[in-house]
């Protein structure tokens, strides 16, 4: 029950792109057509719950028992840096002709501040190895959600009549702001 609970506090109650603003950039970024976004938001499903699972192994049997938690950030971008080049090199040699579609949205997954923001919220909250990887997942869930959501937003205002202005990054804030008061509902689910 506590893994129900966790999903549905990651995706919509917490949602950390709109209660704590990690990711958003990536989020818009990301929010270009749906098939894109639900591709990149699975890719950095898999990269999160890889590297905050790593991440969690490391601090829980590295750095705490030497009292080494000063280097927890740095040791942790060192992970995630390293999980997110072996995957790019395995995904370059597997799938060499698809690889091409998948290099647009590799720079934004490496300048995620997500994936830092899931591993220092993974140690600081002291989560077991399956509540981490059920919490990955459902923060990836809802950085899918937004993506889809926000990717949408784009889509209805591409064709909208406004002031050149308001156009792309502004427009999309607004509504960020707008969804989050309307996600703030959810607040009473867990």
């Amino acid at each position: 029950m506590i893994l129900i609970q966790i999903i549905i506090a990651t995706v919509l109650v917490n949602n950390l792109i709109l209660n704590q603003y990690i990711g958003i950039n990536p989020a818009i970024a990301a929010s270009k057509n749906h098939e894109y976004t639900i591709t990149m938001s699975l890719a950095i499903m898999f990269l999160m719950t890889i590297s905050s699972l790593l991440t969690k192994l490391i601090n829980d049997y590295i750095l705490l028992p030497n009292s080494l938690g000063d280097f927890k950030i740095f040791a942790f971008v060192i992970v995630i840096a390293l999980v997110i080049f072996i995957a790019n090199i395995v995904l370059k040699s597997v799938m060499k002709e698809r690889y091409t579609k998948m290099t647009n949205f590799m720079p934004i997954v490496v300048i995620n501040n997500l994936f830092l923001g899931v591993a220092l919220l993974v140690t600081q909250e002291g989560l077991s190895l399956v509540e981490t990887i059920v919490y990955s997942i459902g923060v990836s869930l809802g950085f899918m959600l937004i993506s889809i959501i926000v990717s949408s937003i784009n889509y209805k205002y591409r064709r909208a009549n406004m002031p050149r202005h308001f156009l792309e990054k502004p427009i999309t804030l607004l509504a960020l702001g707008l969804i989050a008061l309307a996600f703030y509902g959810f607040s009473s689910l867990v």
